[in-house]
């Protein structure tokens, strides 16, 4: 999280939750989900853009968990987002702010 087509963070150094393939289709974000799907990355892209890490990463934990509930499994990723938001530390941080100039002119807008 977020998607990585709009992250300043490799995939290695950004966080991130497992979740089941069926699950990962239903993502807000995936790339499977056409026009809305490229909406929504571009909506979380322009959060971050404006710094706004937290809103961002907010609207990604909450598709998580609308799409646990639409399974019937309210509680399925919480331990894992939980793990997540405590791994990110102020090393992540700083990566994210002094990647972010660079990441703008990867995007190739």
């Amino acid at each position: 999280m977020p998607a990585k087509d709009v992250s300043p963070l490799s995939e290695s150094a950004g966080p991130a939750i497992q979740m089941h393939p069926d699950d990962h289709a239903r993502a807000s974000s995936n790339g499977q989900n056409g026009r809305a799907g490229k909406q929504y990355r571009a909506m979380i892209r322009n959060s971050l853009k404006q710094g706004k890490w937290r809103k961002a990463m907010s609207k990604e934990i909450l598709d998580v968990r609308r799409i646990a509930s639409e399974i019937g499994d309210n509680g399925k990723y919480n331990e894992a987002t939980l793990e997540m938001c405590s791994n990110i530390s102020n090393a992540l941080k700083k990566t994210i702010f002094s990647r972010w100039a660079n990441y703008e002119s990867q995007l190739h807008i």
